[in-house]
């Protein structure tokens, strides 16, 4: 056993970012992830054609507390992803720190994941492989991350996002184009169980190992989610001038117009996709 956590380290260090292909196709679309697919049930939109010649950073919000969405259309049923982006890898982005999971380790490079470090970013999204018959990489990052998993609630459409500035400056030092894309009805899967305790042990989670573990409660009171629909909206590229050293003032500029390219998508399509929608704001942190 210490053989195999002292190769997780190592392999960790040196490959987490060097991962070629698509992962194994079996994993990444079988019966049973599109029969939980078909539960929610989860969809995909596309709103407008990518060129597969270019790499893409896909920014998704909001985050929700398991991010089915997202996670069924990026990493374990892609047909419908395939489909609609010919040519294009999907990448889903997770911390680092879980690839030191044991076994855990193997089944996230199988499935395609890969470290949402500038370090392996930077590496998707500068180098192109074709073996496998793609011609660019879409990487997906959960731009709210564990703030915004804790900030989840049905009906609610809560997003961190205005100091989270990182993946522009990756977009801009890359050349990668910045795709805005919003998951309706990714808060809705599962409630929270709220209180002083519960809250101040997640935020103790999340400020430890930077993660969130929410007390959640689906169908019954019981951690299965709630059968709600969800559909992934995927927004138009904004492109970016590639800089080695990025320059604030830049950065700023990008980030504003991700900001109003995500405010665009939730009030253009969320009288299709949320309940009561009139009463239904976005709020942005």
């Amino acid at each position: 056993m210490l053989t195999y956590l002292f190769y997780i380290h190592i392999t960790n260090a040196k490959f987490f970012f060097n991962i070629k292909g698509n992962g194994f196709r079996f994993l990444r679309s079988n019966w049973l992830w599109k029969q939980l697919r078909l539960y929610f049930p989860v969809e995909l939109v596309k709103t407008v054609n990518l060129p597969a010649d270019r790499h893409y950073i896909f920014a998704n919000f909001p985050h929700g507390v398991v991010t089915y969405g997202c996670s069924i259309n990026v990493t374990f049923d892609i047909d419908n992803w395939l489909a609609l982006f010919p040519g294009i890898r999907p990448r889903q982005t997770i911390l680092n720190a879980t690839f030191l999971t044991p076994f855990f380790h193997e089944y996230l490079r199988c499935c395609g994941f890969i470290s949402v470090s500038e370090k392996s970013l930077m590496h998707h999204l500068t180098t192109r492989w074709r073996g496998d018959g793609f011609t660019s990489n879409g990487v997906v990052i959960m731009v709210g991350g564990a703030q915004e998993a804790l900030d989840s609630h049905p009906g609610q459409y809560e997003l961190t996002f205005l100091r989270r500035k990182g993946f522009v400056r990756v977009a801009i030092k890359s050349g990668a184009a910045i795709v805005p894309c919003f998951t309706f009805g990714e808060v809705d899967s599962f409630d929270r169980w709220d209180g002083h305790r519960a809250q101040s042990w997640q935020l103790l989670i999340k400020y430890l190992f930077g993660i969130s573990i929410t007390l959640i409660k689906g169908r019954g009171g019981c951690p299965l989610p709630f059968k709600r629909r969800i559909v992934q909206v995927v927004g138009a590229p904004i492109d970016v001038v590639q800089s080695d050293n990025p320059q604030p003032e830049y950065i700023e500029e990008i980030h504003q117009k991700v900001v109003e390219s995500v405010k665009k998508l939730f009030e253009e399509h969320k009288s299709k996709y949320v309940e009561n929608y009139e009463n239904v704001k976005l709020v942005i942190n």
